[in-house]
């Protein structure tokens, strides 16, 4: 059976038999085999840390770590067995945040922006530039008039692309030059609003395609296919034009061959019956099929006619579900696209009425507040299989009680074993780890929940936060986030049986 490996005990001997067999200082004197781990010590309540992975090229944290040091920014890269490769502080002098952080297998990079507070009209922005095959570290600054928070960035060539969410919620989308040190307001000639979907590298054209929703009016959006070249001029444009039945909400694109891309999203419904949608207003999914730049097949998939949980909802309890889609895996053949629904919980302050006596033998009047919203409850995920001209050939339901989370996000993550075609679905949850394996519609392993162990078994796991599990290279995988570690050998009175750390555990899929 195939599992996912990650625990001491006979499983974790199989995990790590790679570990380092010529370090001595790893495999000396141990009774306990430890998991192939990072793990750096923070403050409490402080999340300084930002992973991102480079596939075989290791993984990269950077931070800012000495309070006392506002301009100290370090950056550390590790190998895939968590040596350390380098390690580099850069000193900027000024109080910068960390606004967007990204990278591909062969860089990583940042951008930094001065707090919006800061009036005078200097340089404010700030991108950091990692190298990995040559080590090297460059910083490009420049002054950008907005003073509104970045929020995406992705590397092309000579450019950087980044966008920007103004005061009244306006997007805008930007391009700088790292040869004329210039930055340059894309789609500048457009007077609707629009909305930033996603970058994307096309290593077989080599260029950047970006996607763009425009609102176009209120029963209508346009998705526009920008293609630039490293030097990000524009090579080729295109207008995604649908059904005037349906607005489109959302979309995604992917290369499946040297000729062809699909494009994945959401979409509402312009009429008035009574349909199924969501309370973000999606009605379901569509894929376009183009080859050649143009569009060859366009599919629909309406939720309200799938099988499974659905069929269950009452009317009430459908219009509160949320839905997040989003492409999770793919292969030469097929892609595996996933809804996140969500509903959402909500909690009420209650206290006494003061307006009224109480008698001996009279119980208490009690008064609400206005219900406040407490988080989002995770109420079924569909897996959507399609091939590569975008058919949907089957799919699956997953349902999992009892995950609360504070908003909605893309949980669900999926791996696809190309030798067997068995499908690892995964997610972390509060420092574990939950997987399940299909083969269509066949359950080769039932959910299965694993902990995140600590570096020894002297330590114990207290709390954790900010969790996550992606997929590394190959079969490997990372699951990192900061836990409070208790030492259960120290007395209770001792100041160092527990402290907060950053990890970092390296997971196989055999």
């Amino acid at each position: 059976m195939i599992k996912l490996f990650l625990r001491s005990s006979s499983l974790l001997s199989l995990l790590f038999i790679f570990l380092m067999l010529w370090n001595v200082n790893v495999l000396y004197a141990q009774t306990y085999d430890p998991p192939q781990r990072i793990e750096i010590e923070v403050e409490p309540d402080k999340y300084p840390y930002h992973l991102r992975l480079l596939e075989e090229n290791g993984l990269v944290l950077i931070a800012r770590t000495d309070p006392r040091d506002i301009g100290k920014w370090t950056i550390t890269h590790y190998d895939t067995n968590f040596n350390q490769l380098l390690k580099k502080d850069i000193r900027l002098e000024v109080h910068l945040v960390l606004s967007a952080v990204n990278s591909d297998k062969g860089h990583f990079y940042v951008i930094l922006q001065t707090p919006s507070s800061v009036k005078v009209n200097v340089v404010n922005t700030y991108i950091i530039v990692y190298n990995v095959l040559s080590r090297k570290i460059d910083v490009f600054s420049f002054y950008h008039a907005d003073k509104v928070p970045i929020n995406n960035i992705v590397l092309f060539g000579d450019i950087f692309v980044f966008t920007t969410i103004d005061s009244k919620y306006e997007e805008h989308i930007y391009s700088f030059n790292t040869q004329t040190l210039v930055a340059n307001k894309l789609y500048a000639h457009k007077t609707v609003p629009c909305e930033f979907q996603q970058a994307c590298i096309d290593t077989t054209t080599n260029s950047l395609w970006l996607i763009t929703k425009f609102f176009e009016t209120k029963k209508r959006t346009i998705f526009t296919l920008t293609q630039l070249n490293e030097k990000g001029d524009i090579v080729h444009e295109k207008d995604i034009v649908m059904d005037e039945n349906y607005y489109l909400n959302s979309c995604r694109m992917t290369r499946v061959d040297t000729n062809q891309f699909l494009l994945m999203g959401e979409y509402a419904l312009n009429i008035k019956e009574n349909v199924f949608t969501t309370r973000n207003n999606n009605a379901g999914i569509f894929t376009i099929e183009m080859v050649n730049n143009e569009v060859q097949h366009i599919f629909y998939t309406e939720y309200g006619m799938l099988e499974g949980p659905f069929g269950m909802v009452n009317k009430k309890n459908v219009s509160d579900l949320y839905s997040s889609t989003y492409i999770a895996a793919q292969s030469d053949s097929i892609m595996i696209v996933v809804s996140d629904f969500y509903t959402p919980e909500y909690v009420h302050d209650v206290y006494p009425d003061r307006t009224m006596s109480y008698g001996m033998w009279m119980n208490s009047s009690y008064l609400s507040t206005e219900a406040k919203l407490a988080g989002f409850k995770y109420h079924v995920a569909y897996f959507f299989i399609y091939n590569k001209s975008g058919k949907m050939l089957w799919y699956n339901t997953f349902n999992y009680n009892g995950l609360m989370l504070k908003n909605i996000k893309e949980l669900m993550h999926a791996y696809i074993d190309t030798g067997t075609y068995n499908t690892l679905y995964y997610f972390a949850f509060e420092g574990k780890l939950y997987s399940l394996i299909n083969n269509k519609n066949e359950i080769i392993q039932p959910i299965n929940i694993e902990n995140i162990d600590p570096s020894t078994r002297f330590l114990s796991v207290n709390a954790n936060m900010l969790y996550q599990c992606e997929h590394w290279y190959g079969d490997c995988f990372i699951y990192y986030g900061y836990q409070r570690l208790y030492n259960r050998y120290m007395g209770n009175k001792s100041k160092k049986n527990s402290r907060y750390v950053f990890y970092a555990n390296k997971l196989i899929y055999r």
